[in-house]
């Protein structure tokens, strides 16, 4: 009699074998939503899952959860999340440990087209009512256009002496190539700011000099009086916690500005400035050009209202025979 395996075994296998495009260990964040399905499903016979029933059933109730930030509704994109992960479960159990003949077909919910990109008068308001540091951090973004991760955790070892350059190695990237980008003026001065942070700091709390010889590494710390947060990094939640959110809110911005918006943003304002798309690939560190679809309509817009521009010339200058 064969043995029974259960979801728990396939998703615990599939957490444990590495990425098919870098063939490193799976995301944090992965890890969280697959460690949830195991929560639900742990002990149920991987071959139930062969027919509809318990996925159906879970993503109607997926579907009813609020938002716990925001209160409202969550979104197709949430959903669809835990749609993606079970499904990969299901495929490693059947293509990698042959235990399962065939997965279940199910389309991904339709997502709604997010606001992509904010205002120059938008992003000035949302910093207006951020802290400092925070404020820096967002601006930072909207210069290089980094993900919250590369920025929240950049070090000075990364930056280049003369503040031109961010060096990012491919350990702390996301498509995992070791890389490096230019930094803009505005960039720098926001570099030097945190320069002089960082000594003022050094100075004023001698501790934070003990155990690192060259003093703080990061670059965006807090200045906290407590110890534990002194002259360190925000978690990855602390970012865009409740000082966020309201900062959001009185800066009139919808509710879903989180601060990969801000990588958007960039990618936005390049478009629409004429920056070719093979060099917002490489300003930004985007390895598809996939990715670069979803600005596309911006680029056009923008150059249909330029050509708009030309519109009536002709007759207004009474060069029309008509």
């Amino acid at each position: 009699m064969d043995r029974i395996v259960t979801f728990r075994e396939c998703a615990e296998d599939y957490l444990a074998a590495p990425t098919a495009k870098s063939g490193k260990r799976k995301k944090q964040y992965t890890i969280d939503v697959v460690n949830e399905l195991i929560a639900r499903w742990g002990d149920i016979h991987i071959k139930e899952f062969e027919k509809k029933y318990l996925l159906t059933k879970f993503f109607g109730e997926l579907a009813k959860r609020n938002n716990r930030w925001t209160g409202e509704p969550v979104s197709n994109g949430w959903v669809n999340t835990y749609r993606t992960y079970s499904r990969a479960v299901l495929i490693h159990a059947r293509d990698e440990m042959e235990i399962i003949d065939r997965v279940p077909r199910f389309e991904n919910l339709p997502e709604e087209q997010r606001e992509l990109y904010l205002t120059p008068v938008q992003c000035r308001e949302l910093m207006r009512w951020l802290d400092e540091l925070r404020a820096d951090m967002v601006e930072f973004a909207l210069c290089c256009g980094q993900r919250n991760k590369t920025i929240r955790l950049l070090k000075w070892a990364s930056i280049s002496e003369d503040y031109t350059v961010l060096h990012l190695a491919g350990k702390d990237a996301k498509n995992g190539r070791t890389t490096s980008f230019p930094l803009n003026k505005d960039a720098q001065r926001i570099l030097k700011r945190r320069w002089e942070i960082k000594q003022k700091l050094e100075k004023a709390y001698p501790y934070l000099l003990k155990s690192k010889p060259k003093g703080i590494e990061y670059v965006f710390v807090q200045e906290h009086r407590s110890v534990r947060s002194n002259g360190k990094p925000f978690s990855q939640t602390s970012l865009t916690n409740d000082t966020w959110r309201r900062a959001v809110s009185n800066a009139g911005l919808p509710k879903g500005v989180v601060f990969h918006t801000l990588r958007h943003t960039f990618a936005s304002w390049h478009i629409m400035s004429g920056t070719g798309e093979t060099t917002l690939m490489a300003l930004g560190g985007w390895l598809s050009s996939k990715s670069m679809q979803r600005y596309t309509h911006l680029n056009h817009e923008h150059k249909s209202k330029a050509a708009s521009k030309l519109e009536g010339m002709v007759k207004q200058s009474g060069l029309s025979h008509r």
